[in-house]
């Protein structure tokens, strides 16, 4: 059976409203087509099909225990969130191994995984989602200076995404065991994007406070959103007096009068905002239509939660040069950024180089 066919019975399945229950098989048989398909992904398609990421990262960094994140309340019913107070921010692994430990589901499923995802600093990070329809990659990238690395990660398709999302949300409110275990083993081994937004979010870390006593850490509850800006409103002219008519008949000039209300706004310019209820209800709308996310001609910003892949290919780490170097080498073409022909070099999770290059047209060449 293949994933769409066994996708199609789950909604089947879902829509006869059963026991949850009974659901499992359909559930277990869209995951394991899922996972033959995933296996068979690649970076051409991925980038093609405006699924892959790709997420900035610096070498042998981490977050550590020595700065401070707003803590607070958020109502997903409303998508409000209200801070009260401040407190230590947790230990983060940004580094390519911690990338690697995200995509072993031991570290999310199991006895032994409890607790395991904070104490080991394997929360979600932030990335952009690349359009396979624009020319390069670079323009797409989060801006740095230096030289540093790059992840690459591929999401799945959103009609596997919203059966994701749509589980998720079932096993909340049908509170069935089974199923709820085959979800957790789901979440251990799928790579998911949790929330999306066009702009740069200017979010960060916070703690929830769930009254639960444990330990609750989300990305992207805050920040803000870019809007475009608004026209300048026309000035109503000046009615004319004797004076300014006489003036104007002694003084002789070629040049046009200047335009009423002002210079017109410049197009593409924006404006930052801070995120409404409606705003952060979006971004997790997105998480499904990511497509929404793709509209701008800047970098977009997406929550992305690592996890295992069927392929052996993924993630492909590679080494970014970094904007000052971009346009130092920038000899034979005008712009780095545009030329498609640029090539990254792939390395392994100890930074070694192996061999295979990533275009910044968006095709991976084997070493």
């Amino acid at each position: 059976m293949g994933l769409e066919e066994s996708r199609a019975r789950l909604k089947e399945a879902l829509l006869r409203k059963g026991n949850a229950d009974e659901l499992v098989p359909f559930v277990e048989q869209w995951f394991s087509d899922f996972k033959v398909w995933e296996k068979s992904d690649t970076f051409d398609t991925a980038y093609s099909e405006s699924r892959m990421t790709i997420r900035i990262a610096k070498s042998a960094s981490t977050k550590g225990s020595k700065y401070e994140i707003n803590q607070g309340t958020f109502d997903k019913k409303t998508h409000t969130y209200t801070e009260t107070g401040r407190v230590t921010g947790p230990f983060v692994d940004l580094t390519l191994k911690g990338i690697a430990s995200r995509m072993t589901p031991s570290k999310f499923y199991g006895a032994a995984a409890r607790g395991q995802k904070y104490e080991l600093g394997l929360m979600e990070l932030p990335a952009s989602l690349l359009n396979g329809r624009r020319r390069t990659i670079a323009p797409q990238a989060y801006p740095v200076t230096d030289p540093c690395l790059a992840v690459f990660t591929p999401v799945p398709k959103k009609e596997d995404a919203a059966m994701f999302y749509t589980l998720n949300e079932l096993v909340k409110s049908v509170r069935t065991l089974t199923l709820w275990d085959v979800m957790r083993q789901i979440k251990s081994k799928m790579t998911r994007i949790k929330l999306a937004q066009a702009s740069d979010m200017h979010t960060g870390i916070i703690k929830l406070d769930k009254g639960d006593g444990r330990t609750h850490l989300r990305y992207g509850y805050t920040g803000t959103v870019s809007v475009a800006r608004a026209p300048v409103a026309a000035v109503p002219p000046v009615p004319a007096t004797a004076t300014a008519v006489a003036a104007a008949t002694t003084v002789s000039s070629s040049a046009p009068p200047p335009p009423a209300g002002g210079p017109p706004p410049v197009a593409g310019q924006t404006d930052q905002r801070d995120a409404t209820p409606a705003d952060l209800e979006t971004r997790f709308e997105n998480a499904v239509k990511y497509e929404n996310i793709l509209r701008g001609t800047g970098y977009n910003e997406i929550v992305l939660v690592h996890r295992e892949n069927a392929s052996p290919a993924f993630p492909v780490f590679v080494e970014w040069p970094g904007n000052k170097i971009m346009r130092d080498q920038c000899t034979a073409v005008p712009k780095f950024a545009e030329d498609p022909r640029y090539e990254f070099f792939v390395v392994d999770v100890n930074e070694s180089r192996t061999g295979a290059r990533v275009t910044n047209g968006g095709r991976y060449i084997a070493g």
